[in-house]
């Protein structure tokens, strides 16, 4: 057995979802994808993650009406629930990636990945950070007119955000395009490009060993997990949509399992749901940027092979971390 093949064996045995209730920091390497229909103030996050034996709804931060946040890679409540908090007083999303990135406020901050978006005033922001220690491939692209962010880190390559943003922002053809449908769609498109690395050498070629999706409608309360590694799905602390599933590293991709109990949550929706359909937004409505350490890009920048992602027609932003990984 190959030593990254023990190693993840190691974790699998060590941690069950139980235990994992009562960690307070997880490596949760990952993709995820966050959105917000402003007409609506409904928020949503998927993601994925070669982290077996745990749940990761933790790594979203969801106030309808407000902003939505993905907290990752080597990230903990203290962190998660700073974002949580900064977005629940109002602040823009470069402001809540500033107050958590500063050297003062964490000194974890080079392995740390975030990304928010907020509406305020009827202005959407879009802002996002990669520390330099995020194991490659790590990045950000997101899309304002769009209203989405999808990010990650140890991914395949910058395809997995790629592909899974231009997923949400594709129309299905049958009008299946809810903010929970394009974020359904942006998940399996992020693993149909390889998703996490981790899972995808080995023989492991699940591409994921936990996948979400959580999406709360815009008159819910704020929701963020209580404990790092658990789930809430089936019970009352829930919101609106909440589907979680994790296997062994050998097991069947989590994402089918997701999918199929979408499809079944989905059939039992009632005609008028949380919304019928998303209305998403006309171009122009705000702004991007993301971060990688000290720097900060405030307008839309491609790096290397990222250019293929543009369609012409909406902005986009695409960063990208190109060093060596670490774990």
């Amino acid at each position: 057995m190959t030593t990254l093949a023990s190693s993840l064996l190691i974790l699998l045995l060590a941690v069950s979802p139980t235990q994992a209730q009562e960690r307070t920091t997880l490596d949760m390497t990952t993709w995820s994808i966050i959105a917000m229909d402003p007409s609506t103030g409904d928020v949503g996050i998927s993601m994925a993650s070669c982290v077996p034996g745990s749940f990761g709804d933790g790594v979203g931060a969801l106030v309808p009406g407000v902003g939505v946040a993905a907290v990752q890679a080597f990230w903990d409540l203290t962190n998660r629930d700073r974002v949580f908090e900064a977005i629940q007083e109002g602040l823009s999303a470069h402001q809540v990636v500033d107050r958590v990135t500063a050297p003062e406020a964490d000194p974890m901050t080079a392995q740390r990945q975030y990304a928010v978006i907020t509406l305020r005033d009827g202005r959407v922001e879009i802002a996002g950070f990669t520390g330099e220690r995020a194991p490659d491939w790590s990045g950000i692209a997101s899309d304002t007119d769009m209203v989405v962010s999808a990010q990650g880190n140890t991914l395949v390559s910058e395809a997995v955000v790629g592909d899974a943003l231009d997923a949400f922002r594709t129309d299905d053809t049958r009008g299946r395009n809810s903010l929970a449908d394009r974020l359904m769609r942006a998940l399996e498109a992020g693993s149909a490009a390889g998703g996490d690395v981790r899972c995808n050498g080995d023989g492991i070629t699940s591409t994921a060993a936990t996948a979400m999706i959580l999406v709360a409608c815009g008159g819910d309360q704020p929701y963020a997990t209580e404990n790092i590694g658990m789930t809430d799905q089936g019970t009352d602390a829930a919101p609106w949509l909440a589907i979680s599933h994790n296997t062994p590293l050998e097991g069947p991709n989590p994402i089918i399992e997701v999918r199929r109990r979408f499809e079944e949550w989905r059939a039992r929706l009632p005609l008028d749901g949380c919304h019928a359909a998303v209305a998403l937004p006309s171009a122009g409505l705000g702004s991007s940027s993301a971060r990688s350490g000290s720097s900060v890009r405030r307008t839309p920048t491609i790096h290397r092979a990222s250019r293929a992602l543009l369609n012409g027609r909406s902005r986009r932003m695409v960063h990208r971390d190109n060093r060596p990984m670490l774990m």
